[in-house]
This record gives C-alpha cells, structure tokens and sequence, in this order.
C-alpha cells in the first residue's frame, strides 16, 4: 500500500475531517516554504496562500493543515483551527492589505497570499503578510491583535524515530501544550496514540513521583538511601536552593545531575552543570557584564548561566537546573549574593542601565534585560566538599537552604562491591518528566504548612501542633549559644513538612519528616568549642532520642565525638 508524504498528508485529513466544524475552509500549507516551523516564543504554523480568500471566512471556520520536521525520523502533523472570533481574522487581512495600499510597503505586501499564521502565548494567532522569524513579549504592533485558535490537532508519524528523537518530540508537543494550552492541544490517532504516552501524560500531582524515582535510579544502578528522594525532592519544593555535602566521591554531583536528567525532557537544554573556581570574586561569572566599549552589548558568561535563566523565563511549565559543583571554591557570597537575595526577596536583579534589552551577538535569540527576574522554575543545586582548598559557609548561605549531607557507610559499600558498575544515565533522561509540571506548580505555591497536610495521610495526629511544641523545645536549646533560628527557617520547616507528608503518601510519618529539617536545617549552623557547644550537643540528643530522629541522632554523636578534640562542626572533611 503507498505510503508516500502525499498519502500521509491525506490519511491526516481523512482522519480530521469529522473532528471540525461543518462550515470550514481548509487550507493546505505542505510547501517546502509552507510548512510549519518553530521560532523564539512561539510557532509558525502555516504560511497560507490566501490572495484569492481574503473576504471568504465569514461564518466559516479556517482549518491550516501542515507539517512539522523537527528531526529526521519525525513528521507531526498540524490543524490549527480558527472560528469563534473568524471576524476578527478577516478585519486583519483587510488592514494589512490597506495599510499596504496607503503606503506602508515596508511592513505589510501587495497581496495576502504568503500569511504567515504565528502561534504564541495564551493560544493567540498573529497573521502577517510577510516571514515572521520570532515573537518578542510583548509582540510588536505590526504583528496586529492575537486572534484565539480555538483548537490545535495534532497527528505523529515516527516509526522509525529513535527513543532520542521521541523525547525531543515530547518537548516540542510540551512546549506547543504551554502555548495553546492541553485542553485545546488535541490529539488525532491518524496511525495510533502518541500523545505522551510512552513517558506518560503530564501529572497534575505527585501521586507516585517517589516511588517512580527510586525505581528508576536503581534501574539505572544510581543507588540512594531509602529516605533521600523524598527529602531531596521536597527539600528543592520548599526553597529552590539546596546543598549537597559529605564524602568526596559519594556521589553528590551525580545525585544532583540524575534529578535533573530524570525531571527533563531535554537534559541539555533545561541543566547547566558549572564547576566553581577558585578565582570567582564576583557575580560576572554567573550573570556577566554590560560590555564598557561597546555599551549595545553584553557579555554574557561563558558557563551558560545567564541563557539557562533566560530560557527557563520563556519556558515556564518545566523545571530548569543550575548545578554549581564544589560552589565553596570560592566564597559563596562574593558570586552568588544577588542570586541569594533575589530567591529571597523575589526582586529583579540590575544587569546594566541601557532602556533596551542587550544581545552578546548578532541575532541572539535571548538579549539581556536590564533587570532580571529569577524564574520561579530555576532549580539550583550547590555540591560542596570540605578541604583545605575550599571555604566554609557563612550562616547566610545555609540559613537559606536545606543542607542534605551525603555518606558511604560499610553495607552500601558492600551491595557495590558485589557488582561495581557505572550508571547508566541515558536511561534517566525524561523518566519523571511528567510530573515537571506538579514539580513547578509546587514550588510556586503560596502557604502551606504542616496544618494544611491532608487527613488521608496524617491520620488523626495533629502535625502542626506536634511540630510547634517539637520546634519550640529546640529553640530553648538553641539559644543558650546564639543559635536559634528565625521566623523564615520555621516557616521554611513547616513548608518542608507539608511536601514530604504529600509526596510520601499513605504511611507517612511525622518523626522522618523532623528528623530531616533538624538535620538540615538546625544541625548545619552549629560550629564551636566543647566549651560553647557541648552543653548543645548533650540537650539535641536528648531531644533526638526522645523522637526516635535517627539521621539526627547519628550525626550529632559524631559531632560530639570529634569535641574531644575542642572543636567540633557539622561539615566533616
């Protein structure tokens, strides 16, 4: 049976034809110069002749039927529909071909017969008489009014694409679903479901997110402890910084790039893994600099950093990952206080002073604004190792984070030995990409707190009270030496314990929860003399013996015993 791209294109409109209104005018785009095309911040879908249609769409529905290549193996096909406000359409197609005729031959052409149809946010569709190469935001005036598609069909022919080529289509689907919105991104079965199928639809919650993510890891031979995914994934939900610490070579960067790889559709694009150095004295090798000879342009660094915030800015709905390895190289605070600050206050951060946004080249497709706003997508983790080469954390920088610390004790060490292999990252890449959207939604949330945890998963315990009373006996403890914490550590603890009682589900409980925050977020900032801290110390394991907080107990025994030397801290070298 042929199986031709002509065959193709019409067994996509067969299969479509039911699927749209009666009164339609459909309109072939399967050109070379016709096809659809992705550009910055939007789509092109079609390039339609329409010289001879300019006044035909009163009533009737406009159907664009097209293609999209985005890889060798891959052949999506495209109906954007247009009808409930058709009207408006026709009235655009009137004002370019009279603007035209009054005189504007730069913007708009003689005829409307190459009308670049160009999809971007909110759903709305720009047509213009000439080639549309990107959509800036706010679009420009002469792109006129958006116009509402009221429905975006879609059919994928790949039989022969690799598993590569299905995660870039996921992300394109991805990427035209945040455009249009998934209500209105419809798929046609032309020759079988896709949809997201093979990686699964796009998770509205976390129903499942842990559990899938330590069997993917262990699938991929990346062992974690049994209590690390849930700590991690919710330590990074209730603030967007989180540093890892222990052993060098146990396996911190790998952890941190794993989540990315497993989070992602498109690992490349959506994770900068930066090693610090030790010459970095200020936020240029992060956020760059307005070039001084040339003011029009702006340098930007060469790790990436910058265009990995630009674009987790355009592309809202997936998580984005800044991995700084051995981030205490340097002084943390002498690179990354704007960034600190900024996830805080939630402030822009000034980059130069020209009204104007500024490109590092010809046609950079992400200029630098002026001020930039940190994405609330942007996901950083810090790895540290603790040597004579390296500095110590201020309690600004901790004060800020979740400090999860990483070691290797003799039983993990021996299901290792009985068969050593390297980790099959590729095998990660996509394996939780659909909960990438709960993930951010999560992560943007306003208040929550340990009260608000549901009653399917606390039982009949009241959290938050049992939290407050837990809290408030650390503090007393704390405070002898100056140590106590503030209202945003308590407001990050309750916030931490909402999402790890929502992420772990039925069966969860209140002491793994405490014991996490007291170790990461309580334990990290003690530093001292026996003299000042042994008296701490003896109170926090009564404390911790009292609730069974097992990672805490252990961690402040080790720390009491490295006292009999006179000094004692949490980060062991």
């Amino acid at each position: 049976m042929p199986n031709t791209i002509a065959d193709r294109e019409k067994k996509f409109q067969d299969a479509l034809s039911p699927l749209l209104p009666t009164a339609k005018h459909i309109s072939p785009c399967y050109g070379t110069s016709n096809i659809a095309r992705m550009v910055p911040n939007g789509v092109v879908l079609a390039v339609s002749n329409l010289k001879e249609k300019e006044n035909a769409f009163a009533g009737v529905a406009l159907c664009l039927l097209s293609r999209l290549c985005p890889l060798p193996n891959v052949e999506l096909y495209l109906a954007g529909v247009i009808y409930s406000e058709i009207d408006k359409l026709t009235a655009r197609l009137k004002h370019m071909l009279q603007a035209f005729a009054d005189g504007d031959t730069s913007t708009y052409s003689e005829f409307n017969n190459n009308t670049s149809f160009c999809l971007g946010k909110g759903g709305l569709v720009y047509a213009y008489s000439k080639k549309i190469s990107e959509i800036d935001d706010p679009p420009p005036a002469h792109l006129g009014e958006g116009i509402p598609l009221d429905s975006l069909y879609y059919s994928v022919y790949c039989p022969n694409a690799t598993r590569e080529e299905v995660l870039v289509l996921k992300s394109v689907l991805s990427s035209l679903g945040n455009l249009v919105g998934q209500d209105r991104l419809i798929e046609v079965p032309t020759w079988g479901q896709f949809g997201l199928a093979p990686i699964g639809q796009v998770k509205a919650s976390f129903d499942g997110l842990v559990s899938n993510m330590k069997t993917t890891f262990s699938q991929a031979g990346l062992l974690v402890t049994s209590g690390l995914p849930a700590r991690l994934l919710s330590s990074l939900i209730t603030k967007r910084f989180v540093i890892l610490t222990g052993l060098s070579g146990s396996g911190k960067t790998k952890i941190a790039y794993a989540l990315a790889s497993y989070l992602a559709l498109d690992v490349a694009s959506q994770c900068r893994l930066v090693s610090v150095g030790a010459d970095w004295t200020s936020n240029e090798n992060i956020l760059g600099y307005q070039d001084a000879l040339s003011p029009d342009r702006y340098r930007k660094p060469t790790s990436g950093v910058l265009d990995l915030i630009l674009i987790a800015e355009k592309d809202s709905g997936k998580p984005y990952f800044l991995i700084l390895d051995e981030m205490n190289l340097s002084h943390v605070e002498r690179y990354f206080a704007d960034i600190l600050s900024a996830i805080e206050s939630k402030q822009a951060i000034a980059l130069h002073s020209s009204d104007k946004d500024l490109p590092a080249f010809d046609n950079d497709p992400y200029p630098v604004p002026s001020r930039l706003n940190l994405p609330p997508n942007l996901f950083i983790i810090g790895t540290v190792n603790v040597d004579e080469t390296t500095y110590m954390f201020s309690p600004k920088v901790l004060d800020r984070a979740n400090v999860i610390e990483f070691r290797v004790v003799k039983d993990e060490m021996g299901d290792f030995l009985d068969a050593p292999k390297a980790v099959d990252m590729e095998s990660l890449t996509g394996g939780g990409a659909a909960f990438g959207e709960a993930f951010v939604v999560a992560a943007s949330s306003g208040d929550v707190s340990a009260g608000a945890i549901p009653e399917a998963i606390r039982g009949t315990a009241d959290v938050a009270k049992d939290l407050n009373d837990s809290l408030l006996s650390a503090f007393d403890g704390l405070a002898e030496i100056g140590a106590e914490f503030g209202y945003r550590t308590a407001y990050e603890i309750s916030r931490f314990v909402y999402f790890h009682a929502v992420l772990s589900g039925a069966g969860w409980q209140f002491k793994d929860a405490l014991d996490a925050q007291v170790f990461q977020k309580l334990l990290p900032k003690l530093h001292g003399s026996e003299r000042r801290l042994g008296p701490v110390l003896e109170m926090l394991e009564k404390f911790c013996t009292e609730r069974n907080l097992e990672l805490s107990l252990e961690k402040i025994k080790r720390m009491r015993e490295r006292l009999k030397d006179g000094f004692t801290s949490f980060a062991e070298a």
